[in-house]
């Protein structure tokens, strides 16, 4: 220590004071530096720049309370709800669980429209096989086969989106964004499927495949569609953007090359490379959790709860059904040949609805209780709405109620759909 003492003053010439020019360049390295010895004070202000951080040295421990404000995040980053989907888990089945039909409909899980012509007949059906963090998945079940379609022949599973619930993709824009779509799959035909996108504001589309590695697995596929700087939705409660997973298709959709880039819409390459669901009677396809948002980054699924996802399915269509004697709606014995009712929606629906029913309902007034089993007219709007029952042995002026009668097949609903 005598010696280090002694060159240090011989250094100093005299001075107490060591400055940095009394310091050979890279003389104190890190090995020099006592732990703890750089504190705060130590530091100059913006001494410590991005570069000077090694790869995942701050933590949450290292963040103070409130140090991250919204002024610090992307705007690509989506603080509230991403998913452009509604019942992406397929929770929701209002209509039935399962079905078996070879035609154009929505005819089991909320939301999800088969568009059908040809290619034989399919079991639709809302499943119980999900992947882990599900517990339903919309599947098909080829019931008729067809392996030789006709040209026209088609096969998909769509959802469609009002142009109002579209706008942060800035579509026919400068500022247009990517989006992706993010989904759980699981077939019995391995090989390519595509997943078209359809414009119909502006008739444009694009196709994107996706491959079937492994035969009935689950497994997790991500698309992202390049930004469209031509064509804006409308800012309306219509019809703007389809999104449609094939199952199969005939040479009219699968000639040519895939279109894979947003072009004005052509039947030509909207399917090309498509495996044929169809083709035998042993093949059938699951699809579950699946999500479409802003960027070109898929992020968890995110979950609804079960009361969530009904809300948003019955803005679309609702039926009132039960093995119970539940109200449906209160009204009066207008006259001696009619008695009507108001019917409150769960929820604002997407536009007037048509309403229809099935099977006898029963109308309580007074004393009495009869069936109601023909509607002379209905009046419906976003909020409620007002129908009117054919009787004859009420009496006028009297209140009544409409309720079920302890039958599931007998049910009076509203469609809004799209």
């Amino acid at each position: 220590m005598a010696s280090n003492s002694k060159n240090i003053a011989e250094l100093l010439n005299g001075d107490t004071t060591l400055t940095a020019t009394d310091i050979a360049n890279d003389a104190v390295t890190a090995d020099k530096i006592a732990t703890g010895a750089v504190v705060a004070d130590g530091l100059g202000a913006g001494a410590v720049t991005a570069t000077k951080l090694g790869a995942g040295s701050v933590t949450n421990a290292k963040l103070g309370a409130d140090a991250i404000t919204t002024a610090k995040i992307a705007d690509t980053v989506n603080l509230g709800r991403r998913n452009i989907i509604i019942n992406g888990a397929m929770q929701i089945a209002q209509r039935a669980t399962t079905k078996t039909v070879a035609g154009t409909g929505y005819w089991t899980v909320d939301r999800w429209n088969q568009n059908m012509g040809g290619l034989g007949a399919f079991t639709q059906s809302q499943n119980t096989d999900a992947p882990a963090g599900f517990m339903k998945s919309l599947k098909f079940d080829c019931t008729t086969a067809d392996a030789s379609p006709s040209a026209n022949d088609a096969l998909w599973i769509e959802q469609r989106i009002e142009g109002q619930n579209l706008q942060q993709l800035g579509k026919g824009t400068s500022s247009a964004k990517q989006m992706t779509i993010s989904f759980w799959v699981k077939s019995s035909k391995t090989g390519v499927h595509v997943v078209g996108v359809f414009d119909n504001d502006n008739t444009r589309s694009i196709s994107k495949s996706y491959t079937v590695s492994v035969a009935d697995t689950w497994e997790y596929k991500t698309i992202t569609y390049p930004a469209d700087t031509t064509g804006t939705f409308g800012k309306d409660n219509n019809m703007s953007l389809l999104l449609q997973w094939w199952l199969g298709a005939g040479s009219t959709f699968t000639g040519g090359s895939l279109a894979d880039s947003w072009a004005a819409y052509s039947a030509t390459g909207r399917a090309t490379g498509q495996v044929n669901l169809a083709d035998s009677t042993s093949n059938n396809w699951h699809i579950t959790g699946v999500q479409v948002e802003v960027g070109d980054t898929a992020t968890p699924f995110e979950h609804l709860t079960y009361a969530e996802d009904l809300l948003a399915c019955q803005r679309y269509f609702w039926r009132t059904t039960g093995s119970d004697y539940h109200g449906i709606g209160a009204g009066y014995v207008r006259t001696s040949s009619a008695v009507r009712f108001y019917i409150p929606n769960p929820v604002d629906m997407r536009a007037n609805a048509s309403m229809t029913k099935s099977g006898a309902l029963r109308c309580a007034s007074g004393t009495s209780t009869i069936d109601m089993t023909t509607i002379n007219a209905a009046w419906t709007g976003p909020r409620g709405s007002m129908c009117e029952f054919a009787q004859s042995s009420l009496t006028t002026g009297h209140g009544a109620i409409l309720h079920h009668q302890n039958n599931t097949s007998n049910y009076l609903q509203l469609d809004a759909e799209l």
